[in-house]
């Protein structure tokens, strides 16, 4: 998912003053993050790309949402999981707890006027209040059908001066028509309108700009963001902004500007996608060109994920098999490359015989390897596929640098 700009969405930290939900929504982000937040350009919600981030909790799949309230408390979504959770401050750490699950996708969170947390179902076309119920679970109730049932793809809400919100639906490439905003009034029929963004995505309303405020719609298919005015049915043209990302903490897997390279490899009814585990690579393969470049950093899980689902909606059909060939070294970000496999066979429904790891071999990583994958995921739920590069140890150590404190012998010994 893309945050706004400026404007990475974030969520305002500091408990506001009065009772009642915070009258800005949360942020999107796929990480859930604080910062200081210095609303940028004048409006609630958004920071600066210089702000400084934290990381309040990690492990997630595919988090979205998310919104504070009045007492600093954040819920917020595991889009692929399809739970809903709430984090809350506690004496020297954050404490995290599941209050609802089954939501078909619920993705953007804000406060509505009326006080009611809101949400909107990304896979059943539809805007929901979650209701308080004992122990501090939630259920979800109709509030809104946006369009039908038919139409998946709301992705994020925000809520203006007047109580209205505003949800935007991406729509896809087969419907592109689909693509637009939604506005809901307190009463009456809901309105469609067609904006400039391609693919709307992360959205925020705005006091600044007129009399009904403006909205601020970030586009999924390029860095770009759309401000028009808050006007039912009037919102395409505007002006056109490009965007920056706001620096992630080290190893949060944050929107850095950085190239993560995937290969759909279609071939009869079959679709490889072949995912990259890292951005660059430190093992320094003489004939690899990522490795010629170095290591920037290792993925998250989200942004390993994301890249499957990427060439789904990019080549239209599903992928029959995953394969960890792209750049860098699978074994140096062994949680991550497992907690996505988990999400790959659990959330997408691949088979285990559909992915592949692929490695040129990491000293003691292998037997790890397999201990993680028994305790984590109750089997090993993919296919080893070890890249020796050369028949012999002498070749093979001038071509790997690395192997040099990995001799083959040992490499294979692991292997069985």
């Amino acid at each position: 998912m893309i945050a706004l700009a400026a404007c990475v969405l974030a969520t305002a930290m500091a408990a506001q003053d009065g009772a009642g939900p915070p009258k800005s929504p949360g942020e999107k982000a796929p990480v859930v993050s604080a910062t200081t937040p210095t609303p940028a350009a004048g409006v609630p919600g958004l920071v600066a790309p210089d702000a400084t981030l934290e990381v309040l909790v990690d492990g997630l799949k595919f988090a979205e949402g998310p919104a504070a309230d009045a007492r600093g408390a954040i819920t917020f979504c595991d889009l692929a999981t399809s739970e809903v959770f709430r984090l809350e401050r506690g004496p020297g750490a954050w404490t995290r707890t599941r209050i609802a699950g089954g939501t078909k996708g619920l993705s953007g969170l804000a406060w509505s006027a009326d006080g009611a947390l809101v949400g909107c179902q990304m896979r059943a076309g539809s805007v929901v209040t979650l209701v308080p119920g004992e122990g501090g679970q939630v259920t979800l109730a109709p509030r809104a059908l946006v369009g039908d049932a038919a139409r998946p793809g709301l992705n994020d809400l925000t809520v203006d001066r007047d109580g209205r919100l505003w949800v935007t639906n991406m729509g896809d490439r087969k419907h592109p028509e689909w693509a637009g905003v939604w506005c809901i009034p307190a009463t009456g029929e809901p309105v469609h309108s067609k904006v400039g963004a391609t693919r709307p995505n992360g959205i925020r309303w705005s006091p600044e700009g007129g009399a009904a405020g403006s909205l601020w719609i970030a586009d999924y298919a390029r860095p770009r963001a759309f401000i028009v005015q808050a006007e039912p049915g009037k919102l395409e043209g505007g002006t056109e902004v490009s965007l920056a990302f706001a620096a992630a903490p080290n190893g949060s897997g944050g929107a850095d500007g950085l190239a993560i390279e995937t290969v759909g490899i279609p071939s009869g009814d079959r679709l490889t996608v072949c995912v990259s585990s890292q951005v660059g690579c430190p093992m320094a393969c003489r004939f690899c060109a990522t490795g010629k470049g170095g290591l920037q950093r290792s993925l998250a899980v989200h942004e390993i994920v994301d890249q499957v689902l990427s060439v789904r909606e990019v080549m239209e059909q599903r992928p029959s098999h995953v394969v960890f060939m792209g750049m860098g070294e699978p074994l140096l970000n062994i949680d991550a490359v497992l907690a996505a496999i988990d999400c790959l066979c659990t959330d997408l429904g691949m088979a285990q015989r559909q992915i592949t790891v692929s490695t040129v071999g990491v000293a003691r990583t292998l037997p790890q390897l397999a201990e993680l994958a028994l305790q984590r995921l109750g089997r090993a739920p993919f296919t080893l596929a070890v890249s020796l590069h050369a028949p012999d140890q002498a070749l093979r150590g001038q071509l790997i640098p690395t192997a040099h404190a990995y001799p083959i012998e040992q490499l294979l010994d692991d292997c069985r």
